[in-house]
């Protein structure tokens, strides 16, 4: 294809198909200017740079002669001058010059879009540019309207509304991306399959006023003259590629519910943001796993925002990594539900009655009453028969292992059937799956696991309505081991239709628990915080936080704290538990109750750190650490206790002695019990 110069006065819609390399410096260093067509822009979305600006003219020449850049170092622009990529401050001080077209769905190729824009914009300057990731079968591209002002956000946003209608009403399917405040566009980059380029430079340009009242049809008036004088003037990451090219071609509710888990992890408060990156990149790279996305584009979309809410480089990666790790394949459909779907109300018979009068209790309440529930207890003191309950702790804490401990004693005491318990258990390798198993046969309750017996996680929903639905609500106690393995934690919206679902089997007489994670980071008073959205936790009848308060050598002293509750339920109950029993089952005999004496009990410093020297914890900082994690003394108070009862007069009150080791290190050892010397009987 001949290549064709482009200027003034040439002929609309000029289209080149080259390969040129970059001929000057602009993707290390963009120009900053002052202009009416300023775009704020940089170098690599996970970068972190701070932002410049560039002119229309530089913009002009990166389409002329586009870069060649991997996506992590790729130069890209905003629409606004304003350079930041935080949303909020676009939306108050961003001003944008120009609206955009964001095409990758089902493509018509360069040519078609040019005469799209010609007729839209008739006489207008625009760039047309083909993606990095475009193909000659598949020309995705980026379509650039200059306007003849600037604009605010709330002015400028109807017109880029607008234009996205019209190129939707022409057969292209634009993405609604591109009303963002702070949507990124990558520039033209040459590293793919192809590039191709459309472009009118008339220095005419759109009249946003004019455009969002006038026509389509008539938009002889929609372009100025000349440009405008100067005016004189701080994230977020272009999710348009995050669907692969190997990916389903019907994708689009998978990525909008990978923005909806992005905007949550933007959201997230200071003390839940490391917790909130770990389960939203957990979630999306599953969606990786599950080739419904794209690598690159999510963790460089993770990235970027887990930088712009404050999170070190370093933090970062060792969460991300941990999450890709621990990632499993998704490949559920997230589409939206077709409106033929929807269930339809039947027309009201009696001319005379409301529309709501079919649908009253009154004169049922007898029946009700009949199927109502006693206050019996699935777990004693804790969680009630006929509601949903929800209890948060750290791993490894035994929210699990005291469940099922609690369990077990309901079914002794004939509290429940065992035969109506499910324990589905969602979060076990195989060895305890195998062991808890056994001990679901020997106590009379069952135990379901995902992908066992033909049992789907992605099913449970449905189940449970058609349980719902079939009147067996009452006679079904559900445990779910653990909650995220059956909803999106941090996603508001999935987690409040899953809820829904909950809340309608319990109003039919049904019975969940439900086990989940706390926070990473405590409040503010130490106290454990419950993981995931507020929509769980409000929905459910009762909520407990599980914590470790007490952490010996031999074992680990733990409370349940009521968070929330409907009924007669305990404000906080403790058990105990050894750390190292040997087996699952002989782990399950060594809980004990605890009373509130024993877990209120302040500790003999003296004797706990001579306990844990003679554990094997002997050096000084050692010592500190431990006795402060287990009885949760200041550290001040350890270290004057510790040298208090260093010596070697038992009689003195010495307790200990130390060895000085390498680098100086103090290795503490107990000392001989000495009697007193009473002399004859």
């Amino acid at each position: 294809m001949e290549d064709k110069k482009i200027g003034p006065g040439r002929e609309p819609g000029t289209r080149e198909n080259t390969r040129t390399k970059l001929p000057h410096d602009y993707t290390q260093k963009p120009a900053i200017i002052t202009s009416t067509h300023a775009f704020a822009s940089g170098v690599g979305v996970s970068q972190n740079k701070a932002l410049t600006q560039i002119t229309l003219e530089a913009f002009r020449q990166c389409v002329d002669n586009p870069a060649r850049s991997a996506k992590k170092d790729a130069p890209f622009f905003m629409v606004s001058s304003l350079p930041t990529r935080a949303i909020d401050k676009q939306k108050v001080k961003g001003m944008f010059s120009a609206i955009t077209g964001d095409i990758d769905k089902n493509p018509i190729g360069i040519d078609g879009v040019v005469e799209i824009v010609e007729k839209l914009c008739p006489g207008g300057d625009y760039e047309i540019y083909t993606t990095a990731s475009a193909t000659e079968a598949n020309q995705k591209l980026r379509i650039v309207v200059f306007l003849d002002k600037t604009m605010s956000f709330q002015d400028w946003l109807p017109a880029q509304r607008k234009f996205n209608d019209l190129l939707a009403d022409h057969s292209l399917e634009p993405d609604r991306v591109t009303e963002r405040a702070n949507q990124i566009f990558f520039l033209p980059n040459a590293g793919g399959e192809i590039y191709k380029k459309a472009y009118r430079r008339d220095n005419k340009f759109l009249d946003p006023n004019a455009f969002l009242a006038g026509p389509v049809d008539d938009c002889s008036d929609l372009i100025g003259d000349d440009e405008p004088a100067a005016s004189p003037t701080e994230s977020d990451d272009d999710l348009s590629d995050l669907i692969g090219d190997d990916t389903p071609e019907d994708n689009s509710g998978v990525k909008d519910y990978a923005k909806a888990l992005l905007n949550s992890l933007r959201e997230a408060e200071p003390g839940t943001r490391n917790d909130t990156l770990n389960n939203t990149a957990y979630l999306l790279f599953g969606l990786v796993k599950g080739k419904q996305l794209d690598y690159g584009q999510v963790h460089s979309a993770l990235h970027s925002a887990a930088l712009q809410i404050g999170l070190e480089p370093g933090e970062i990666t060792a969460t991300m990594e941990s999450a890709w790790r621990g990632a499993e394949p998704d490949t559920n459909d997230y589409s939206p539900p077709d409106d033929s779907d929807l269930p339809m109300l039947d027309p009201v018979d009696d001319a005379n009655s409301l529309l709501f009068d079919k649908f009253i209790l009154n004169g049922t309440s007898s029946k009700m009453e009949a199927q109502m529930l006693d206050d019996k207890f699935v777990l004693p003191g804790i969680a009630l028969r006929g509601q949903a309950t929800t209890i948060y702790a750290k791993p490894n804490a035994g929210k699990t292992l005291l469940t099922i401990y609690l369990l077990i004693e309901a079914i002794k005491a004939g509290e429940i059937n065992g035969q109506n318990v499910f324990y589905i258990n969602a979060d076990d390798n195989h060895k305890g799956l195998v062991q808890k198993t056994k001990i679901a046969e020997q106590s009379g309750f069952k135990m379901l696991a995902p992908d066992h017996e033909g049992f789907k996680s992605k099913d449970f929903l449905k189940m449970l309505q058609q349980a719902t639905e079939e009147g067996q609500a009452p006679n079904i106690i559900l445990i779910l081991d653990t909650l995220k393995k059956f909803t999106e934690l941090m996603d508001k919206r999935v987690a409040s239709g899953f809820m829904r679902v909950v809340r309608s089997f319990i109003s039919k007489g049904g019975t969940l628990i439900m086990l989940a994670h706390v926070n990473k980071n405590r409040d503010q008073n130490g106290k454990a915080v419950a993981g995931g959205t507020s929509d769980i936790k409000d929905d459910c009848d009762c909520v407990y936080i599980l914590d470790i308060v007490n952490d010996t050598p031999s074992k680990y002293l733990v409370k349940f704290t009521k968070d929330k509750a409907r009924g007669n339920v305990v404000e906080e109950v403790s058990y105990s538990y050894a750390k190292s029993p040997g087996s699952y089952q002989k782990l399950l005999e060594s809980v004990r109750p605890e009373t509130q004496a024993s877990t209120n009990k302040t500790p003999d410093l003296r004797e706990v750190i001579a306990s844990h020297i003679q554990a094997g914890t002997c050096t000084k900082v050692e010592l500190i650490k431990s006795v402060m994690a287990e009885t949760g003394v200041a550290r001040r108070t350890v270290i004057k206790t510790l040298d208090i009862h260093t010596g070697d007069e038992w009689l003195n009150g010495d307790r200990w002695t130390y060895e000085i080791g390498d680098r100086n290190a103090r290795f503490y050892k107990l000392i001989d019990e000495e009697l007193p010397d009473i002399g004859d009987l």
